[in-house]
């Protein structure tokens, strides 16, 4: 009930859906590529050893730079930080599409689909919670995370079918085509608050 109550409030504020929408997307981007690569990196030879690193380096792109990001959001704004965290995760995809055999691409591809996920989320995140009024904030918070973790879960499962009936490469490019509909979302975010800036001198002259 709680959970329903919160997914409608953030459906009817377009900088909350706009934020979750963001969330989910990044998360299964990542969530779904990640789960595939030791896979795929086994069926093209390399050894166990390229594996453990390519992950490391992954999880070193998701967190490490987590306070840099904040930093940037708060200094530059929320949206122009997603909006290079869909560029980010762009030229991730590029990378894992063009080269899925070698290692040392998806060593680097992987490390920016953790960069990219990491530059999504610190600023989406607070997005989600800043778009709504203080008492909606927790309600609101859980709701954004548990439909990450379904979304993670359904990109996981989805993942594997993808990578068997197509290959890594599609699994990459799919999960890189998420940004489009986060880059659509933003532009009518930003449209609109525009409009909201033109029409507001007019209101007060009313007034």
């Amino acid at each position: 009930m709680n959970l329903r109550r919160a997914l409608s409030e953030i459906r009817q504020v377009p900088t909350a859906k706009f934020a979750l929408t963001a969330l989910v997307l990044a998360h299964v981007a990542m969530v779904s590529v990640m789960t595939m690569t030791p896979v795929s990196l086994a069926m093209h030879g390399h050894s166990i050893t390229i594996v453990g690193i390519t992950i490391s380096v992954h999880v070193l792109g998701m967190y490490a730079f987590a306070p840099l990001v904040g930093s940037a959001a708060d200094r530059f704004g929320r949206m122009p930080v997603i909006l290079a965290g869909q560029g980010v995760l762009a030229l991730s995809a590029i990378l894992n599409v063009a080269a899925p055999s070698s290692a040392g691409v998806v060593v680097v591809g992987l490390f920016l689909l953790g960069l990219g996920w990491s530059i999504v989320t610190v600023p989406a995140s607070t997005m989600l919670s800043q778009s709504v009024p203080a008492a909606s904030r927790p309600l609101v918070q859980g709701a954004g995370d548990s439909a990450m973790n379904a979304a993670a879960a359904l990109g996981a499962i989805g993942s594997g079918a993808i990578m068997v009936s197509l290959g890594f490469a599609w699994l990459a490019g799919i999960s890189g085509a998420l940004i489009i509909p986060v880059l659509w979302l933003a532009a009518r975010h930003t449209r609109g608050v525009r409009r909201s800036a033109r029409l507001m001198p007019v209101r007060h002259r009313e007034v």
